[in-house]
């Protein structure tokens, strides 16, 4: 069980989370170093050093479930996180990253940087896509069919996390209002949470009318540098937010250190 508390550097508050299991730290520091990041997967700020051991620093941010519970059909909205999660999780598997938990309580929103994937306690670093695994993780009602069957035989994580984007996107449609753009994230939620591992589509397959994927390549790296400026001041108005998605606790920070 990771620990987790809330500390200030300057005129910021973000959450620091110790785990003994330094997987979710190597896995982020990972994905910092890319050349090319993505919006859709949680930053890292910092690092720590806490009585409990070495953390991480991540912004404080409103939990996704929350804006599910209180939607009135807004439909842009939903459309929007479901573009968000999807362009998060293909970022991750480009980079042979699965997550393996893929649900609402580890997807958290924004208002300047959109929806995020949070939480990579259980993911895992693959060497190559067609890699397998057979330790079964995961949240009872997300997980895919070949989880929740398993008889010890070892399955695609990539595969798996498909299926549970899918569903998550199936109930993004029940807060949104049918339309032409909702018949289309019906047929994708259908394709993804297909039984059959080998018939789910990769998500670098779909394209949106209008949305960021349609926009020229040099267009597309503005419009993100321009999110990616904004995630300080958008981490600055969340900060008297809740935690929300993690359970409080206090730790004694000893030391924290800049940015990566």
């Amino acid at each position: 069980m990771p620990y987790v508390s809330v500390v200030e550097r300057g005129h910021f508050k973000f959450v620091a989370k110790v785990n003994r299991d330094l997987g979710e730290m190597k896995i982020l520091e990972s994905l910092h170093c890319k050349k090319q990041r993505n919006n859709h997967v949680i930053q890292l700020e910092g690092t720590c050093l806490s009585n409990l051991g070495p953390g991480i620093l991540l912004p404080i941010c409103q939990p996704v479930q929350e804006l599910m519970s209180n939607s009135k059909g807004q439909l842009g909205q939903f459309r929007r996180l479901a573009e968000d999660l999807i362009s998060g999780l293909q970022f991750l598997h480009s980079h042979l990253v699965a997550h393996r938990d893929i649900k609402p309580d580890n997807l958290v929103y924004l208002p300047e940087f959109g929806l995020q994937i949070i939480d990579f306690d259980v993911a895992v670093q693959l060497d190559k896509d067609t890699d397998m695994v057979d330790d079964v993780v995961g949240t009872e009602g997300y997980m895919a069919p070949e989880l929740e069957d398993n008889q010890g035989l070892s399955y695609s994580p990539l595969k798996a996390d498909l299926w549970s984007c899918g569903w998550v996107i199936k109930e993004f449609l029940d807060c949104m209002r049918e339309g032409e753009l909702y018949k289309k994230l019906k047929q994708l939620a259908s394709e993804l949470t297909a039984d059959n591992p080998r018939k789910r589509p990769p998500l670098d397959s779909w394209r949106w009318d209008g949305s960021m994927h349609e926009m020229p390549a040099q267009k597309r790296a503005r419009v993100e540098d321009k999110r990616v400026s904004n995630v300080r001041c958008a981490t600055a108005q969340m900060a008297s937010s809740p935690v929300g998605m993690y359970k409080y606790t206090e730790i004694n920070i000893v030391g924290v250190f800049a940015g990566l």
